[in-house]
């Protein structure tokens, strides 16, 4: 399939278009009335997820493209030059159950492995980052970058604790080894939101480890157009994968590079 610039840019009004309407449905049912489904072990799902999903994939249903999204999907292959919506309908699902103002939307356009365009919305006020592409990203219509400190120690990290990651002890020491390289560290509960404040300056840098794809793809593409860098291991069978980014000017730390030795530069 052959995309032309005019092509991209209803694709990207369209990603736009589907996590704003997400936006205003779940800001309808209110903070702390997710709906509980199930919440067994550290997972927790709720009416509130799938009635994101089902506005998020209607929407994209209007493109060519085939939808990969957390509320139906645990295993799935993405082929080298397929060009996949990548979807997580409620990112910080646990925060909005429970009040905490930090939960998004977040839909990728990904050709394979390869991100190419990202929207993240924020559900407490309906803030919307999105990549319009080169060195053009919009925070609510406002042109916004990555921030310019130079060094880790001078800088604030975003990290946090997926479900799907390794908590043994050995893993957490690892994991600390690395948070203690920055000035300051904070966890919000969402990815999405963690790489959006990265592309718009609020964070410096950004590191999870065992983080699902959905809960990356619409964030990775804004690092990369607010001028940032991401470094990330290939997705497992379970689509987890590593992932750092940062302003540029700040890189991995060695510690890292040492646990995951196939983490790349994107």
């Amino acid at each position: 399939m052959i995309i032309g610039n005019e092509d991209w840019n209803s694709y990207r009004e369209l990603a736009r278009d589907v996590v704003s309407k997400a936006l205003r449905d779940l800001e309808g049912r209110g903070w702390g009335n997710a709906g509980v489904l199930s919440d067994s072990g550290r997972d927790l799902k709720t009416e509130a997820d799938f009635q994101s999903d089902a506005i998020l994939k209607n929407g994209l249903s209007n493109s060519p493209f085939p939808i990969i999204s957390e509320e139906s999907s645990t295993n799935s292959i993405v082929e080298e030059n397929q060009i996949t919506w990548i979807i997580d309908p409620l990112d910080g699902t646990v925060n909005f159950e429970r009040g905490f103002p930090h939960a998004a939307v977040s839909v990728g356009l990904w050709c394979g492995g390869k991100p190419l365009f990202g929207v993240v919305g924020n559900l407490k006020d309906g803030t919307i980052w999105e990549d319009r592409g080169p060195q053009d990203l919009l925070k609510s219509g406002q042109h916004v970058c990555v921030s310019s400190v130079q060094r880790d120690e001078n800088g604030v990290l975003a990290t946090g604790f997926p479900t799907s990651r390794d908590f043994s002890d050995r893993s957490l020491l690892s994991s600390a080894q690395i948070w203690r390289c920055f000035k300051k560290v904070r966890m919000i509960g969402s990815a999405a939101l963690s790489l959006a404040m990265v592309a718009d300056g609020t964070f410096d840098a950004y590191c999870e480890e065992g983080i699902w794809w959905w809960d990356v793809a619409g964030g990775v593409p804004l690092v990369l157009t607010g001028g940032g860098r991401v470094w990330m291991t290939p997705p497992d069978a379970a689509l987890k994968r590593v992932v750092f980014a940062s302003n540029g000017r700040i890189t991995p730390p060695s510690e890292l590079f040492e646990l995951y030795e196939n983490l790349e530069e994107y």
